[in-house]
C-alpha cells in the first residue's frame, strides 16, 4: 500500500496525522477484504480549495469536510470482480499497484468538527480592529459555521487570553460589556447602535 499525503495548507494538528491517516486507510481496506496492493492520494486543503472542487464537480457552492474521487469503476460498492478487466486503466504500470483514487480533506472543517477552540483577530493596525466583523464574515463565507465564528471573537478569544471569567459571554457575575447591532453582526451594513461597558451605556444611536 502506497499512501501519498500532500499538505496544501499549514497543518496545526498536534498528533501524528500521517500515522493516523495510514491506520484509517488500511483499516478501511481490510474491512472490505481488498486483496490488491494499491495506492491512494490524500490531499489536506483549505476551505476555499474544497469549495472550488465542490463547485466544479458537484455544483455545490460551499466547502464540505471531505471529497473522494475513486479511480476504479464498479457496479455496486464492494464489488471488485471486474478490476482486472481494465488492467491498463486501473493499475500503475510502474509499480503494479491498483490506483484507488484521491481523498481531499478540509483542515479547517476537521478543526471545527473536532471542537478545537480558536480565536480571530484583525492584525491591528494593519487591518483596523473595527473590521473584525467583516473578517469574521469572510471566515463564514469560506466555510466556518456562524456559531464557531461568533465564538472565535467572543468566548474563545476570552478563554485563550485567560479572561473568560470576566468577559466573552453574557453570564451572571461577568462584566456587562455588550454590543447591540442594527442587523446581523457579520453583515457589513449593520451598525453598532448600543454599547454597554460594565453595565453602563458607552455609546447609543
Amino acid at each position: 500500500m502506497t499512501i501519498t499525503i500532500e499538505e496544501e495548507v499549514q497543518i496545526p494538528f498536534s498528533f501524528d496525522y500521517k500515522e493516523t491517516a495510514n491506520r484509517v486507510i488500511n483499516a478501511a481496506i481490510d474491512s472490505e477484504n481488498f486483496s490488491y496492493e494499491s495506492e491512494i492520494n490524500l490531499f489536506l486543503v483549505d476551505n476555499e480549495t474544497i469549495a472550488e472542487m465542490n463547485q466544479n464537480y458537484r455544483e455545490i457552492e460551499r466547502p464540505t469536510d471531505v471529497l473522494s474521487f475513486p479511480m476504479i469503476a464498479y457496479d455496486t460498492p464492494g464489488d471488485f470482480s471486474k478490476i482486472e478487466d481494465s488492467t491498463e486503466d486501473n493499475f500503475n504500470p510502474d509499480t503494479g499497484e491498483l490506483i484507488l483514487g484521491d481523498i481531499v480533506i478540509s483542515v479547517p472543517k476537521v478543526l471545527e468538527q473536532a471542537g478545537i477552540e480558536y480565536a480571530m483577530m484583525t492584525d491591528h493596525p494593519v487591518t483596523p480592529e473595527q473590521y473584525l466583523p467583516i473578517c469574521t464574515a469572510v471566515a463564514v463565507r469560506e466555510g466556518a459555521s456562524e456559531e464557531s465564528a461568533l465564538k472565535a471573537i467572543t468566548i474563545n478569544a476570552a478563554k485563550i487570553t485567560g479572561i473568560a471569567d470576566r468577559v466573552g459571554s453574557i453570564e451572571v457575575g461577568k462584566d456587562a460589556d455588550i454590543a447591540v447591532f442594527s442587523g446581523h453582526p457579520f453583515d457589513f451594513r449593520s451598525r453598532c447602535v448600543l454599547t454597554l461597558v460594565n453595565g453602563k451605556i458607552a455609546h447609543e444611536e
